[in-house]
C-alpha cells in the first residue's frame, strides 16, 4: 500500500514539474519571438478594426480588393495627418519654451513676493517663536533673578 502512494506521489510531481517546464518554455518562447509577434499582433489588431469599412465598402457595391485599399490609404492618412499635427505642435512647444521658461519664473517670484507679507510670512515668524521660545533659558529656580537684556 506503500509503495502504491510513493508512486502516486512521483506522478504528481512529474506532472507539476512537467506543467512547469511547458511554461517555462512557452514564456522563452514569447520572449525570443517578440519581434516578429509584436508586429503581428498590431496587424491582426488592425484587421478588426478596419474590417467594418471594408464590409461597408463592399456593401455600396466595392470589390473587396479595391475595398481593403482605399481603407487602408485613408487610415494611412488619418494616422499620417495625427503624426503631422502632433509633431508639428511639438515643434512649436519646443520654440516656445524658452518663453514658458520666463513667465514661470516671473510668477514664481511674484507669488514669493505677494506671500512675504501674509500668511507665509506670519506662518514662517510663528514657527521661529515657537522655537526659540522651545529652545530659550530655562526658567529660574526660586530665589535666583534672571537679568534682562537691554
Amino acid at each position: 500500500m506503500g509503495a502504491l502512494q510513493n508512486t502516486s506521489a512521483w506522478q504528481r510531481m512529474g506532472t507539476t514539474l512537467a506543467t512547469f517546464v511547458v511554461v517555462v518554455l512557452a514564456i522563452t518562447c514569447l520572449y525570443v519571438g517578440r519581434g516578429v509577434l509584436i508586429p503581428i499582433a498590431v496587424a491582426l489588431l488592425l484587421t478588426f478594426i478596419l474590417s467594418p469599412a471594408v464590409t461597408a465598402l463592399q456593401r455600396c457595391g466595392a470589390r473587396r480588393t479595391p475595398a481593403v485599399l482605399i481603407t487602408v490609404v485613408l487610415a494611412g492618412v488619418v494616422l499620417g495627418g495625427a503624426v503631422y499635427l502632433v509633431g508639428s505642435q511639438m515643434v512649436q512647444l519646443v520654440a516656445e519654451l524658452p518663453t514658458y521658461q520666463e513667465n514661470i519664473a516671473k510668477r514664481i517670484a511674484e507669488v514669493r513676493q505677494q506671500g512675504s507679507g501674509t500668511l507665509l510670512r506670519n506662518v514662517q515668524r510663528f514657527v521661529h517663536e515657537i522655537t526659540s521660545a522651545a529652545s530659550g533659558p530655562q526658567p529660574a529656580a526660586e530665589g535666583q533673578t534672571v537679568k534682562k537684556k537691554k
